[in-house]
C-alpha cells in the first residue's frame, strides 16, 4: 500500500508552491519509521537463520546464506563479510555459486576501500555457458565498482559494461550499469531512460535507491537543482525502507541543503550518515561523514552566530526606534502643550482686546463729543464774553483732572471684569494687603501699584510705556515695582513671570 501512496503523495506535492518542504516532511516521516523497518529486518533475518539451521543440502544452505548476505550487505558490513565467507563452504564445484561467492566477498572488500584485493578475488570473467544470470549480475557489479574508483580505468569499466550488455541487456543490473556509462558519456536522455527502466525491472528498494541517486547526478550535470533534490529524497526514502546503513543519498542531500543554508536538515542528515556508517562499519563513508559532520557543525555554529548578530542588530535597531518613538511622543506632547498654551494665550488676548477695544473706542467717542462741546462752548464764550472771559476759562483747572479719573475708572472696571481675582492673587504673592477704593457710584477702583501690575499682566512690561499710559513718572513705576518685588522675595524676572501667569483664563 505504501508503494502506491508515496508516488501519489509526491505527485500531489509537486503541484504545490512548496514541494521541497513537503518532500522533506515526508522524508522526516520516513525517518521516524526507521525502528519499524529495523524490526522487520531483524524478523526477516531471524527467519532466514532458522531456515539455514533446517536446510538439508549445500545448495539450500548456500541460497539461505546468500539471502542473509543480501540482507546485511547495505546494513552491516561485518555481518555481510561473514556470510560472504561462509558461502565458500557450500559452493562445491558449482561455477555459478563460486562466482557469486567471489563477487560477494569482493563487494565487501570494495566497501572497505580494498580495491586491489577485490580484483584479485574476482579473477577472470565467468564462462557464460557455465554460470547463471545471477552470477553474471554480481560479478559485473563487483568488477565495475572496483574499476570505477580509478578514473584512469573508466575505459575498462565501459568494456566490462559492454561485455555484460552482450550477455544480458534486459536485467535491471545491466540496465543500471549501462545507464551509468551513458551518464559518464554525457548522454543524459538515454541514461535517464535506462535508469527508469532498470528501476521498473528491478522493482526493489535497492534499485529504487540506486536509480534515483543516478537520476540526481544527471539532474546536477544538467543544472536542475530542484530535480536533483527531488531524486535524492526519493533515493533516501528507498534506503530507509531497505534498512540501509551505507548510502550516498543522505550524505549528498546534506551537502546540497547546506549550500542552500538549510543547516537544520543538513546537520540532521549528516549526523544520521555518521551514525549509520559507524553502525554498518562502512569505512569508506565513516571518515568522509565525520569530516562533513565537523564542517556542518562549524557552518551551523557560524550560521547561528550570524543569526545572533543579526538578531542583536535588530534588537538594537528596535530599541533605537523605540527610544526615538518615545522622544517623538514626548516632543509631540510638549508641542501639544505649547500649542495649548498658545491657544490659551490667543484666546486670552482676544478677550482682553475685545473688552479694552470696546471700552476705549467708546471712551474715545465720548472724548470726541466732549471736545466738540468744549469747542462750541469756547466759541460762544469768545463771542459773548470776549478774550478775557475765554482766557479765564482756559486758565481754570478741572477738565483734565476730572477726565483722568474717568480714564482710570474705565480701565479699572474693564480689567476687574476680566480678572476678578487679580488683587487677591497679588496679595498672596507679595504678602501685602492691597486696598481697593470704591468711589461714588460703586465702580471698582484699583490703587496705582495695582494698575502697574495690571498692565504687566496685560503684557506691558516696559516702565516708560507704563508711565505714559498711567500718566505717572517712570521713577514712580520703578519704586512701586521694587517695593512689591522685595515683598515677594522673587527675582525681577521671576516676579514679572509670576504676575503675568496670574488668573489664567
Amino acid at each position: 500500500m505504501k508503494k502506491i501512496l508515496i508516488p501519489l503523495f509526491l505527485l500531489l506535492v509537486s503541484c504545490t508552491d512548496e514541494p521541497l518542504k513537503k518532500e522533506l516532511e515526508m522524508l522526516d516521516c520516513e525517518i521516524s519509521l526507521i525502528p519499524e523497518y529495523g524490526k522487520k529486518f531483524e524478523d526477516d533475518c531471524d527467519s532466514l537463520r532458522r531456515n539455514l539451521a533446517s536446510a538439508g543440502s549445500d545448495s539450500a544452505r548456500f541460497e539461505t546464506i546468500f539471502n542473509l548476505y543480501e540482507k546485511y550487505s547495505p546494513t552491516n558490513l561485518d555481518s555481510a563479510s561473514r556470510y560472504a565467507s561462509l558461502m565458500h563452504d557450500y559452493t562445491g564445484t558449482d561455477k555459478s555459486r563460486n562466482t557469486i561467492e567471489r563477487a560477494c566477498r569482493a563487494i565487501c572488500l570494495i566497501k572497505k576501500n580494498e580495491y586491489r584485493q577485490a580484483e584479485d578475488i574476482l579473477g577472470p570473467s565467468p564462462v557464460p555457458e557455465q554460470t547463471t544470470a545471477l552470477a553474471w549480475k554480481y560479478y559485473y557489479r563487483a568488477k565495475c565498482w572496483a574499476l570505477s574508483t580509478d578514473k584512469s580505468r573508466l575505459d575498462e569499466v565501459d568494456s566490462a559494461t559492454d561485455e555484460y550488455w552482450q550477455l544480458d541487456s534486459t536485467s535491471a543490473e545491466a540496465l543500471m550499469l549501462m545507464a551509468r556509462q551513458k551518464q559518464r558519456n554525457k548522454d543524459f536522455d538515454r541514461a535517464g531512460d535506462l535508469c527508469k527502466l532498470a528501476m521498473e525491472r528491478g522493482n526493489t528498494h535497492y534499485y529504487s535507491a540506486t536509480g534515483n541517486y543516478l537520476l540526481s547526478i544527471i539532474s546536477r550535470e544538467q543544472g536542475d537543482i530542484e530535480s536533483r533534490k527531488h531524486y535524492l529524497i526519493l533515493s533516501a526514502v528507498s534506503d530507509i525502507r531497505n534498512n540501509a546503513k551505507e548510502y550516498e543519498s543522505f550524505f549528498t542531500l546534506a551537502r546540497v541543503l547546506s549550500r542552500e543554508k538549510d543547516y537544520e536538515h543538513a546537520l540532521k542528515y549528516v549526523q544520521m550518515t555518521v551514525e549509520d556508517a559507524v553502525a554498518a562499519n562502512y569505512s569508506g563513508r565513516i571518515a568522509a561523514s565525520i569530516q562533513a559532520n565537523k564542517m556542518y557543525n562549524e557552518s551551523y555554529r557560524e550560521a547561528q552566530a550570524s543569526r545572533h548578530r543579526t538578531l542583536t542588530i535588530f534588537i538594537i535597531a528596535l530599541a533605537s526606534m523605540t527610544a526615538l518613538l518615545i522622544l517623538l511622543t514626548i516632543q509631540i506632547r510638549i508641542s501639544n502643550g505649547k500649542l495649548s498654551t498658545s491657544r490659551q494665550f490667543l484666546r486670552e488676548r482676544t478677550i482682553i482686546q475685545d473688552r479694552f477695544l470696546g471700552e476705549y473706542m467708546e471712551l474715545a467717542s465720548d472724548y470726541i463729543g466732549e471736545v466738540d462741546k468744549m469747542r462750541s462752548k469756547l466759541r460762544k464764550t469768545l463771542r459773548t464774553g470776549g478774550i478775557e472771559q475765554l482766557s479765564a476759562i482756559l486758565k481754570a483747572p478741572g477738565f483734565a483732572d476730572s477726565e483722568i479719573n474717568n480714564y482710570y475708572a474705565n480701565f479699572d472696571q474693564t480689567f476687574v471684569s476680566i480678572f476678578p481675582d487679580f488683587v487677591q492673587k497679588v496679595s498672596e504673592i507679595t504678602g501685602i494687603r492691597q486696598t481697593e477704593e470704591t468711589p461714588q457710584g460703586g465702580r471698582p477702583s484699583m490703587t496705582v501699584d495695582m494698575r502697574i501690575l495690571a498692565l504687566i499682566r496685560l503684557g506691558i512690561t516696559n516702565p516708560t510705556r507704563i508711565s505714559k499710559i498711567l500718566h505717572i513718572s517712570t521713577g514712580t513705576v520703578y519704586t512701586y515695582l521694587y517695593r512689591m518685588r522685595k515683598a515677594s522675595g522673587l527675582s525681577p524676572k521671576a516676579f514679572i513671570s509670576a504676575i503675568q501667569s496670574l488668573c489664567a483664563m
